[in-house]
């Protein structure tokens, strides 16, 4: 009548960082964008706009822990770091949350990796709040879908996917790939 799968769950390590900084993570993963000048981006729709109010205060706090000389502007100069969300002029109902720091941008890219070269670091697929970063990444990429109301989360990187797959079902989440 029903087969059952036992899929062994990895022994989790202490978190690395908080659940804050996870959740960060996985929206870089998702729909983020950090360059070697500082500027970190992040994508979002008009129906997510809460969720880049909380990725503000985030970053906000980040950037108070560590901050940095902004990014230089045409003439050169350095303006004060400024972290704000912005209509995206070109893209009716996108946004758009900016921040110019270089620490931050160096710490995303060490840990998610940089433009068309996204990964997960093996240390953070370890951490017992893994989960934190999966639902960031959840969050940016996926969709509910009904019936079932089970989550779709597409990705060109198939590693990015199986490494989610593996936090969630270390997290005790069913998770497939389809």
């Amino acid at each position: 009548k029903g087969d059952f799968v036992f899929i062994p769950k990895e022994p989790l390590e202490e978190n690395i960082f908080t659940d804050d900084e996870m959740y960060l993570l996985g929206w870089y993963l998702g729909d983020g964008c950090s360059r070697k000048t500082g500027q970190v981006r992040i994508t979002l729709a008009k129906h997510e706009l809460a969720c880049a109010e909380v990725l503000q205060g985030i970053i906000q706090r980040i950037a108070d822990e560590h901050p940095t000389v902004g990014v230089p502007n045409k003439r050169g100069h350095h303006k004060t770091p400024r972290i704000g969300i912005a209509r995206i002029k070109d893209c009716k109902g996108w946004y758009r949350l900016q921040c110019g720091n270089k620490w931050l941008s160096v710490w995303l890219r060490e840990w998610c990796g940089g433009p068309r070269a996204k990964r997960i670091h093996p240390r953070l697929l370890r951490c017992k709040n893994s989960i934190a970063l999966a639902v960031g990444f959840a969050e940016a990429e996926g969709s509910q879908c009904a019936p079932r109301f089970d989550v779709a989360i597409g990705q060109r990187g198939r590693q990015i996917l199986e490494d989610i797959q593996r936090i969630l079902i270390n997290s005790g989440v069913w998770a497939t790939k389809g």
